[in-house]
């Protein structure tokens, strides 16, 4: 029987990214159509448009995050396989992340 466990040097960055892109895009959308519907049918803007409107700023922003994580820090990458300094950056980033999680999740 095949692991499905990942071996300690494999990359799964790409796990990341994905993730992230199948998110991201799809709630972009979402909230595009929202506004043109809004618009469209004259309806006005009210204080849950702008609120949607923040959180999706901090989405795109936790995004760009782990994107540079990905690409900077190795993000999916094993801890072993990277240079201690990229291990430090990462690990500073991540204070980033946990704030931007933390502000979309509230907001």
């Amino acid at each position: 029987m095949e692991s499905t466990q990942p071996l300690p040097h494999d990359n799964i960055s790409w796990h990341i990214w994905v993730g992230t892109t199948t998110t991201v895009f799809p709630a972009s959308l979402v909230v595009a159509l929202r506004f043109t519907a809004r618009y469209v049918s004259r309806a006005g803007f009210w204080w849950d448009d702008y609120t949607i409107l923040i959180a999706l700023g901090f989405n795109l922003a936790l995004v760009a995050v782990k994107w540079t994580q990905i690409v900077l820090w190795g993000s999916g990458q094993h801890v072993y396989d990277l240079p201690v300094e990229t291990v430090q950056n990462f690990k500073k980033s991540f204070m980033a992340i946990e704030i931007l999680y933390f502000t979309n999740a509230v907001s």
